[in-house]
């Protein structure tokens, strides 16, 4: 896809005000994948970081091999639904457009925004591009209209005079993507363009009572995660909340103390790290030899583009991995942090850690927390209080 394998709102229509607003993520079946795929995705997140229906406010998520996470928006009026992947390692609301090119592969594949068909749409026209997709870039231009977000039960909340991109140009999205756009949700209130998020809509238009929102991933049954808008739902989660302070004004970036690999002396992650808490990136990022050693400290030998495998007869042997943030550690068991695809009626197994050197202005480097880390650990986003939590999910 798009971001990874690495890769993935709203209240009920009758209330003026809502305090929570949960969207439900949908499970596919795993089909048959393989590596290959994964080494594109470890290119896509190098470009993109080079520059339970408890009640009707709940949105569910989809899962789709562990690796896509998304849920249904609506755009204009009548509204024209799509999938679309809630993203906190991006800014723009895009869809694809009905002027994309016939050649390109998103057309095949994904529903587009028809913006004579909407009443509400209006016009902008300045131009889009985003430069973080695999090989190439999504260019389009921007327009305005009414985007509602709904979950499960079809309860609705109407986002007025929201700009977003209509793709033209998508050329390098890989037709196997299960979502047709992306929601971001990153910390700034403003995308690169200037013009408000989403996100920020939301609050400035009291559609939710506080800037929170939080993610359950869950991989065992359907509903397989739900994206809560206005707060936490402390039943996904064990015990308390450990917060830490965001300390970037555009990623949601947090001080990462060290990582260690059970019964090993070494940690790694000594020389000051920062870690970005990322939906939309699949696995768990981190500099190249860092990543390397703790590979092969679990017993994992390299395959192809930064990708390292294992014997999955071994797994249950392998070692804990261990991330300590702001004081609290948080382990990944080997059933966490190791992946299967199925192949020609094989299983492989590879490691989730892929490395990736990328230092921030102030010489720390970055590691990218994705979705085999939420999957885990319950995580809240909090702009109010600039801070990120974690607890332990539900099984």
């Amino acid at each position: 896809m798009l971001r990874p394998i690495l890769l993935l709102f709203m209240c009920n229509v009758l209330t003026v005000y809502c305090s929570i607003t949960r969207l439900s993520l949908e499970k596919f079946n795993s089909p048959t994948q393989t590596l290959e795929e994964l080494s594109k995705s470890i290119r896509r997140v190098k470009q993109k970081y080079k520059h339970g229906y408890r009640d009707n406010n709940y949105i569910e998520l989809t899962d789709y091999m562990d690796i896509q996470y998304y849920g249904r928006i609506s755009i204009g009026t009548p509204p024209q639904e799509f999938k679309v992947m809630f993203d906190t390692g991006s800014f723009t609301l895009w869809v694809p457009s009905e002027q994309c090119r016939i050649f390109d592969s998103g057309c095949w594949y994904h529903r587009k925004y028809m913006a004579g068909k909407s009443s509400t749409y209006v016009k902008n026209d300045k131009p889009f591009k985003i430069n973080s997709y695999i090989t190439g870039n999504i260019t389009g231009v921007l327009s305005e209209d009414v985007v509602t977000v709904m979950n499960k039960l079809l309860a609705q909340q109407k986002v007025r005079s929201q700009i977003f991109g209509e793709a033209i140009n998508i050329t390098e999205y890989p037709g196997y993507a299960k979502f047709d756009g992306v929601l971001g949700l990153t910390y700034s209130n403003q995308t690169p363009e200037h013009y408000p998020t989403i996100l920020s809509n939301l609050i400035k238009q009291k559609l939710i009572s506080q800037p929170v929102f939080s993610f359950y991933l869950k991989r065992v049954r359907h509903p397989t995660g739900w994206l809560i808008l206005g707060g936490s739902d402390s039943t996904f989660y064990k015990g308390n909340m450990t917060y830490l302070s965001v300390i970037a004004d555009d990623y949601w970036q947090i001080k990462l103390d060290n990582i260690s690999v059970k019964s090993f002396p070494n940690t790694f992650c000594n020389k000051s790290c920062n870690a970005i808490v990322d939906t939309g990136t699949s696995l768990i990022v981190g500099p190249k030899d860092d990543v390397f050693q703790i590979n092969m400290l679990i017993g994992a030998v390299s395959f192809s583009e930064g990708v390292y495998v294992v014997n999955c007869h071994d797994v249950p042997k392998m070692p804990e991995v261990n991330l300590n943030l702001g004081g609290t550690t948080f382990s990944l068991n080997a059933t966490d942090y190791i992946r299967q695809v199925k192949e020609k009626n094989k299983k492989k197994c590879f490691s989730a850690f892929i490395g990736m050197d990328k230092i921030d202005f102030k010489g720390n480097y970055i590691w990218i927390l994705g979705d085999v880390f939420i999957g885990k650990f319950y995580t809240e986003f909090d702009m109010g209080n600039h801070r990120v939590g974690f607890a332990e999910a539900v099984s």
